[in-house]
């Protein structure tokens, strides 16, 4: 007759036997695929990589940066111009501490971004600008609710942003220039309350702009070359700290309401751009001439009539 604890063991080992085998993979074998995905053997820098079995264990691993209270956690990489050469392997995605993944101005790292990363619920900064990336940004990324830095500028990216309702609520800087995004700005757009920085320029983004009467901390606002319609965006009346307002080579039709534009308090604005915008007449606001700041005036290709404000 098998005894109690022979009994106890066998239960265990079918019951496991049931479940999905998972692995933990250490961290020195994701940076490995990393490694070897993007050539590693042709970085610019790749110092102490390898040197030990762990990248929080000293000698620190270039790039890499880890916990000073959890020696086993990896909370940002750095690896900007590295001349990484390559794509972003999937495995990343299991860094689940991760607070910074910056891989800006790589031109050689090539290919779409893995929807694995969606993972990275941690993360506050995703930086990959200046490279060769391309395809859409995955759905799963929406999972980043502490995200408040987003910039993908200067690739080959297209496809509509994802809807991501109210989980990129902290983002404070979100910079997508010069790719070939398309398709309407999704309507969460108007609860990024700490946004500061906002440039959509030089892609394919169509449709009527979102509200920004909920935001009063941008700086920085640039639309130029798309193929936005309806009314120029609001920006401009409720962010007394705006510094530049660029909305040109758009298709907006409608002018400035005089009485918006000059009861709004532009204590900072320094240039103002309008221009290439066939479909934009009308009078110009006199107190586009009463900003105290205002270095740049750009009003080209349009339809205004009157005189210039002086």
């Amino acid at each position: 007759m098998a005894t109690p604890l022979i009994i106890v063991i066998i239960f265990i080992l079918l019951s496991s036997a049931s479940l999905p085998y998972v692995i933990t993979r250490s961290n020195s074998d994701i940076f490995m695929d990393l490694y070897t995905a993007t050539n590693g053997a042709s970085w610019s820098r790749s110092d102490n990589w390898f040197v030990s079995s762990d990248p929080c264990i000293p000698p620190q691993w270039y790039g890499i940066y880890c916990d000073d209270d959890d020696q086993q956690s990896v909370t940002k990489i750095d690896l900007a111009h590295m001349d990484l050469d390559g794509t972003i392997p999937a495995s990343l995605g299991e860094m689940v501490n991760l607070t910074q993944l910056t891989l800006f101005g790589n031109p050689k790292l090539r290919g779409t971004l893995p929807p694995e990363l969606g993972s990275l619920i941690n993360l506050v900064i995703f930086t990959t600008p200046i490279n060769d990336l391309e395809g859409s940004i995955p759905s799963s990324y929406c999972n980043w609710n502490l995200l408040e830095i987003f910039e993908t500028y200067q690739n080959r990216f297209s496809g509509s942003l994802p809807e991501c309702g109210g989980n990129w609520t902290n983002m404070r800087s979100f910079r997508l220039f010069y790719n070939q995004y398309q398709g309407m700005l999704p309507s969460s757009i108007s609860n990024w309350t700490k946004l500061g920085h906002f440039d959509l320029s030089g892609n394919l983004f169509d449709g009527t702009m979102p509200s920004f009467s909920s935001i009063n901390s941008l700086d920085f606002f640039y639309l130029s070359s798309n193929k936005f319609v309806g009314p120029p965006p609001d920006a401009y009346l409720y962010n007394p700290f705006l510094v530049e307002y660029w909305i040109g080579g758009n298709l907006f039709q409608s002018p400035f309401p005089s009485s918006s534009l000059c009861g709004a308090n532009l204590t900072r604005i320094k240039a103002w751009e309008t221009s290439q915008m066939p479909n934009m007449n009308g009078t110009l606001p006199v107190c586009l001439g009463k900003f105290p700041t205002l270095e740049q005036l750009w009003l080209d290709g349009c339809k205004f009539e009157g005189t210039i404000p002086a």
